[in-house]
């Protein structure tokens, strides 16, 4: 399957599982703690997953069409290997953040609709 066609489905079925979130399958699956922190986040993590993925391919793709697209995507890629080697950098940032989110009064705050700063 072309380059092109992966990154259009791989976007499309993240979109697909983000915005089955705004109908009653969230609500079910906010039901149930477990249901919540294993299913729904695994569905997030697997939407962003496949985004980024998404992402990467059109870009892919149209650096080959496109002299400016591929300079910009040269320099991304060489942002990343000289700031993200090995994906430490991301590791951190993703661990801090989950961390952050998994604080007492942070998640009982997000769960009772209150705000904690």
């Amino acid at each position: 399957m072309p380059w092109l066609v992966r990154s259009v489905i791989a976007v499309g079925i993240a979109s697909v599982i983000i915005l089955s979130m705004l109908t009653p399958l969230s609500a079910y699956l906010e039901s149930n703690l477990t249901l919540h922190m294993v299913a729904q986040h695994f569905l997030y993590i697997a939407a962003g997953f496949l985004i980024a993925y998404g992402l990467d391919s059109m870009l892919f793709v149209a650096s080959r069409f496109h002299d400016k697209v591929a300079e910009v995507y040269r320099l991304l890629l060489k942002a990343n290997s000289v700031f993200n080697k090995w994906g430490i950098v991301t590791f951190v940032v993703a661990s801090l953040l989950t961390a952050y989110w998994y604080l007492p009064a942070n998640f009982d705050a997000a769960v009772l609709g209150g705000m904690v700063l």
